[in-house]
């Protein structure tokens, strides 16, 4: 009788260990998937923050060019 509490024991602590790993690769890849999403919009705000950037120098050019002319 101890033999067999025993191998259910050991079996249901196998099984606990395996849904433990699949929770963890599956925290694993969303946590992969999150990074992924934020380097994206991190780049994409980059792109926006240069672009306006852009903008800002070009209409000051343009506004001191006008003021010279007049």
């Amino acid at each position: 009788m101890a033999d067999s509490i025993k191998a259910k024991v050991v079996e249901v602590g196998h099984n606990i260990a395996e849904a433990a790993k699949k929770a963890g690769h599956k925290m694993s890849e969303v946590a992969e998937k999150a990074t992924h999403w934020v380097n994206e919009k991190a780049h994409a705000v980059g792109h926006r923050a240069d672009e306006d950037a852009q903008k800002a120098k070009h209409a000051a050019q343009e506004t001191s060019e006008t003021a010279t002319k007049e």
